[in-house]
């Protein structure tokens, strides 16, 4: 069915905070795990300006994040239970490791980090993993030599592999076991 590219754990543990919560609690709950995707969006704009850009480029990145905010998926899901939202965070953190990359954390530990975080996402909510292909845009940019710049991807794929595998494989197993397939 169509509900089966997600993993029923992020559903499931919505619905014993709907069930077991006090609906206030269920509402913060939600509306601070949204809110790490748009604060993880506005370090992504700001990121991405360059320093030479002064105010213009200020003005941009929050332009740019102010489109973030009125995209459809934000617009229709912000505040509901949709698991998208939910699922965008580690997305967008794996590529805010992966622009900053150079800095404290250095290429392999962020590409590595960044692996687990996206392995993590698709394991929840499968059209997810697509977010990983889209990785490899980030060896175009960085330090002079592609070596440099591309060194971490090896890294970022076992990362992605361990986290989806520990996270999706007791699902598609059930889903192996039930229907034969691991994926409906």
């Amino acid at each position: 069915g169509i509900q089966s590219y997600f993993n029923p754990d992020v559903i499931e543990a919505e619905a014993w905070a709907i069930r077991d919560l006090p609906p206030r609690i269920v509402a913060l709950g939600l509306a601070l795990l949204q809110s790490v995707a748009f604060a993880i969006a506005g370090f992504i704009c700001l990121r991405l300006r360059k320093p030479a850009d002064g105010a213009g480029g200020t003005a941009l990145s929050a332009l740019g994040f102010l489109l973030s905010l009125a995209s459809p998926v934000a617009l229709s899901e912000a505040g509901t239970t949709m698991t998208d939202l939910l699922t965008a965070a580690p997305v967008l953190l794996a590529y805010a490791m992966l622009l900053s990359r150079d800095g404290w954390l250095g290429p392999r530990k962020a590409g590595l980090f960044a692996g687990v975080l996206l392995g993590m996402a698709s394991a929840l909510k499968l059209t997810n993993g697509i977010f990983a292909v889209g990785t490899a845009g980030f060896a175009f940019a960085g330090a002079p030599r592609l070596r440099e710049r591309a060194g971490w991807i090896p890294l970022s794929a076992i990362g992605f592999a361990l986290a989806f595998a520990a996270i999706a494989g007791p699902w598609q197993i059930a889903l192996w076991r039930h229907f034969g397939v691991p994926e409906m």
